[in-house]
């Protein structure tokens, strides 16, 4: 047998079969990062826009509905993908949305 005869035969299918394997695990890494970055930079916009704000509570400054909120909302539909995160960003992303949700009603 020779050394090409042995690549098509054995090496050539293991790499694949590994591919195979790995495929999904590598697109959840790539949904996880992508989604940490997306939360992170919605977080930069949270802050006021100037640094002599006349409102008082941080739920004031925000006038705009994130993707995160309405992905960690919506817990049944990505239920998977939810539970593959970093569970201290999920534990306080959830903290800042009931938080803000309650500030909403109590200032209505």
């Amino acid at each position: 047998m020779t050394l090409k005869g042995s690549l098509d035969i054995v090496v050539i299918p293991i790499i694949l079969v590994m591919i195979a394997l790995f495929w999904p695990l590598i697109q959840n890494w790539h949904r996880r990062r992508i989604f940490t970055k997306l939360v992170f930079r919605e977080l930069q916009e949270i802050g006021p826009h100037s640094a002599e704000s006349e409102r008082e509570n941080w739920t004031e400054h925000l006038s705009k509905n994130f993707v995160h909120c309405a992905i960690l909302k919506e817990v049944s539909q990505d239920r998977d993908f939810v539970l593959s995160l970093n569970s201290d960003l999920v534990y306080y992303l959830i903290l800042c949305i009931d938080n803000r949700v309650n500030e909403k009603i109590t200032v209505n």
